[in-house]
């Protein structure tokens, strides 16, 4: 990968096309060509389009994202507005994992809004709305903790789960919950 990628940088283009490059090595080599490319990408300043099915390499790499649903452009932005601030349902689900909490009886107030999810009723600040029928509040496993608690912090959100499995991955623990309706829902708290 290596000698292929100065082969081409030694023509001085001004677009490089990378097309999977990184797909079939281990994990460890992956991410030193990851940083060596980036480290190139800023030393020579040639652009360079990534085409990768890797979420994280996409996040990891790139200055913008250019996200492709059937053939269609659906969005195109940093790293950090596709992962936080998704255009669509689509763009949510397919970076990385989502929750997704469909809102009954809702109620809107500019940014504001709440409905019920089962028999508990959720708030949520959004600027964005996908067009979904019901509402959806779409939190990632990160932004999420669990509490023994049945009573939460005025503001905070809180439904009732129950613990169905976890997944140790080093640095996180993904807990895998199933919540009152029987969806699923993962909870990716950070491991001290």
């Amino acid at each position: 990968q290596r000698v292929a990628i100065a082969r081409a940088l030694v023509f001085e283009p001004e677009l490089l096309l990378l097309d999977e490059p990184l797909s079939a090595l281990d994990k460890n080599l992956r991410e030193q060509l990851q940083a060596e490319l980036k480290r190139i990408h800023q030393e020579i300043g040639t652009s360079f389009v990534f085409v990768t099915h890797d979420q994280g390499e996409a996040l990891a790499l790139s200055s913008r994202i250019a996200i492709f649903n059937r053939g269609r452009l659906v969005q195109v932005d940093t790293p950090e507005a596709i992962y936080q601030r998704p255009e669509s349902r689509f763009v949510a689900e397919f970076i990385g994992k989502m929750n997704l909490f469909p809102l009954h009886d809702v109620h809107h107030n500019g940014e504001q809004f709440s409905g019920r999810f089962g028999s508990e009723r959720l708030h949520a600040s959004s600027s964005r709305f996908f067009g979904d029928k019901p509402l959806l509040i779409a939190v990632r496993p990160e932004q999420m903790s669990l509490s023994r608690e049945a009573a939460v912090a005025p503001g905070l959100n809180s439904v009732p789960v129950t613990l169905a499995g976890t997944s140790y991955q080093g640095n996180l623990h993904l807990l895998n919950l199933t919540l009152s309706d029987g969806r699923e829902a993962q909870v990716a708290p950070r491991c001290t």
